[in-house]
């Protein structure tokens, strides 16, 4: 056998060989030999290998004998005249020819020589559209080559615009090709003989997911976005904990009205324990962010701080206070960090068959509008209303508009029980789905057992960490009985040193127990909100004597360092240090026409006003005639005594008939009497 043939096949090119040193008799093994990959690569190379063996085996007797020798010449003589099985087993004969110019191949170590070539234009369109159209129109190939190309991109068009399938599109496009046809010069183009053919029109089907990118969310996300496989491997208590708000298949009594609770849950992903708060919902009211923020709190408080924390996008979670509170969590404790991340990178975080009975992110992760897998929190929350909350009164199953009653056409009947023995129910629903076994055979009891066996701890926060991050702030005047608060009032002793001053205080509102101060040294200070004292209470008293002790001293500690001062002594002081006050410069006097020398000797020429007038005197208006009192007059015993009022004999009215002298002015006494007495 030709032994370059047998070095070329795949079977006799060992990368390790031994050969022996006869001088010696030790084997001496060389080093392995290192082979360079190839520059380009053939998808086919093992059917190629696959027929040269094939033939080899075929050629193999001729082989044995030198070339061109008589011996070679009569094997082939007996190969070709009996059959021989080719490589799908069926009997074949082969013509002394063709092993002739097999042999000249392998001659020349031209292995690949023996596979059948394939055709270059293998794959190649052999047609512009269709060979129908190809032979009809009698366009020019340029003008050809043109229509071809814009009916394609036009099919690629229908379907990235998601056009109803793929007769329609053949439809779309033959009318458009006819169209085209005539517009470029063969008036007969239709329809008929312009068919573009299912085969184009299949050939571009992968275009139409641009149509279900961007019209079916759902179905894109459900059967053509990638997927990566995740598992809880190493996952402990605490690691990815999953936030949800669901609202309860069970109808609650509640002020006159039926009405469905809301859940707000935590599922902790490595023990599938979950976390529920109850929230009953008045009329027009939703979920809101103290009620997400105290659920929030209370899991922590119960199970510890978790690690990371993935949150539905639901409405619930999207105020910029929750994630800024988040944030102000994660900066406060440095063992809860954030990012925000797309869900679908934790979708298969939740394994909701994980949870049914038996028989690593680190992040606040937002799951994004739609995010079917990302919610499997759901499949919990299923696994918890058919198997558990389906135990109480009200429960109505899982579709609404087919509610269970306990009555065939009757209204189902709600649980009648008050909200403490609601909660208390749903409680023990929640303690046996804890209790049962799960898909792996244990319970959450149990898995959360075993890790505190292996001495895991959680981690946890001071409830004042809590309220200070999940708060806002508030631009408040600090009053003498402390900050208002919605009508509640607050004082701390850190308040009483800024009375009259506006500061920021944080108020958490979902518990309004305590407000916060933080000072200019980064120190919190509690204010207890809501304290007041009846009256005659000795404690507040004594709280007053206290407040204002806290006063003095911080005024005591004002005063440190200061002396008293005499302002009048300092302003003079000052004045000292200034420039001296500017003279005042000669200026244009202002002269009345040359008569300003007459009027100054007039004025200085006027008569003094009249002297002012002792007590009991009068001066008359016109003539300067001054009246005294009368003198008294003796009294005889038999005269009456005479009631007199000077004031209103002074006022009396005179008859309106009687005119005065129009020469003599009237004279009015009461306006003289008030004249002399402001002079007075």
């Amino acid at each position: 056998m030709n032994h370059k043939a047998l070095a070329a096949m795949p079977s006799a090119a060992p990368i390790f060989a031994q050969r022996n040193n006869f001088a010696s008799g030790e084997i001496i093994t060389p080093l392995a030999v290192s082979i360079a990959a190839p520059q380009i690569f053939d998808s086919t190379i093992a059917d190629k290998v696959a027929e040269w063996q094939w033939k080899l085996s075929i050629l193999s007797p001729a082989l044995a004998h030198p070339k061109k020798s008589r011996a070679r010449g009569a094997v082939l003589g007996e190969l070709a005249s009996r059959s021989h099985l080719d490589q799908d087993g069926e009997p074949i004969t082969l013509s002394i020819r063709t092993l002739r110019r097999w042999l000249d191949d392998v001659d020349r170590d031209d292995l690949p020589a023996l596979a059948r070539k394939r055709r270059s234009d293998r794959k190649a369109r052999r047609c512009l559209i269709s060979r129908a159209w190809d032979d009809a129109c009698p366009l020019p190939e340029t003008e050809k080559s043109r229509i071809a190309a814009e009916i394609e991109q036009y099919v690629r068009s229908l379907w990235a615009s998601g056009a109803p399938g793929v007769n329609r599109i053949e439809e779309f496009a033959s009318s458009k090709l006819a169209q085209l046809c005539r517009a470029a010069g063969w008036p007969e183009a239709t329809q008929k003989n312009c068919t573009v053919g299912r085969y184009l029109v299949e050939q571009h089907r992968g275009v139409s997911l641009v149509a279900i990118k961007e019209r079916n969310a759902k179905l894109f996300f459900d059967q053509y976005t990638p997927r990566i496989k995740r598992n809880r491997d190493g996952l402990k208590p605490m690691d990815v904990v999953i936030g949800d708000v669901h609202p309860l298949d069970v109808i609650k009594a509640h002020d006159g009205r039926e009405v469905h609770a809301r859940l707000i849950a935590w599922l902790d992903l490595a023990t599938y324990d979950i976390h529920i708060t109850v929230v009953i919902l008045d009329k027009g009211r939703g979920i809101r962010q103290e009620d997400i923020a105290r659920s929030f709190v209370a899991m922590a408080m119960d199970w510890g701080l978790p690690r990371s924390l993935y949150l539905d996008n639901g409405s619930e979670y999207k105020w910029a206070e929750m994630m800024d509170g988040f944030k102000a969590l994660s900066g406060l404790t440095r063992a809860f960090e954030i990012f925000i991340k797309s869900g679908d990178e934790v979708r298969e975080m939740v394994d909701s068959e994980a949870a049914t009975p038996a028989p690593e992110a680190r992040a606040i992760i937002r799951a994004r509008p739609y995010n079917a897998p990302a919610k499997q929190i759901e499949g919990v929350f299923g696994i918890l209303e058919r198997g558990y909350f389906s135990l109480m009164d009200g429960w109505i199953g899982g579709d609404r508009m087919k509610k269970r009653t306990h009555k065939v056409g009757a209204a189902p009947r709600a649980y009648e029980g008050d909200t403490e023995t609601f909660e208390r129910d749903l409680s023990t629903c929640v303690d046996l789905y804890r209790a049962t076994p799960q898909a792996d055979g244990s319970s959450p009891n149990d898995k959360r057992r075993a890790f505190y066996a292996q001495g895991w701890q959680p981690i946890k926060a001071a409830r004042e960490v809590f309220l200070f991050a999940f708060s806002e702030v508030r631009r408040l005047k600090v009053h003498a009985g402390g900050v208002q608060v919605d009508g509640t009032w607050g004082m701390a002793d850190v308040l009483i040193p800024l009375i009259g001053k506006t500061v920021e205080i944080r108020v958490a509102k979902w518990d309004r127990s305590h407000t916060f101060y933080l000072d200019s040294a980064g120190k919190l200070h509690a204010i207890a909100m809501g304290s007041s004292f009846n009256h005659g209470d000795v404690d507040g008293a004594k709280e007053q004597a206290h407040r204002a002790r806290v006063l003095s001293e911080h005024i005591r500690a004002l005063k440190a360092g200061t002396t008293r001062l005499h302002l009048i002594a300092e302003g003079e002081r000052h004045v000292e240090e200034q420039a001296q006050a500017p003279e005042l410069p000669e200026g244009i006097t202002i002269d009345l026409n040359g008569q300003g020398e007459a009027v100054a000797k007039a004025l200085a020429n006027a008569a003094a006003p009249p002297p002012m007038l002792p007590a009991g005197f009068l001066r008359h208006p016109s003539t300067g005639e001054i009246f005294g009192p009368s003198p008294p007059q003796e009294k005889r015993s038999n005269d009456a005594p005479t009631s007199f009022d000077p004031m209103q004999a002074l006022l009396a009215i005179p008859d309106k008939k009687e005119k005065p002298n129009p020469e003599e002015p009237v004279f009015d006494l009461v306006k003289h009497l008030s004249a002399n007495h402001r002079k007075a």
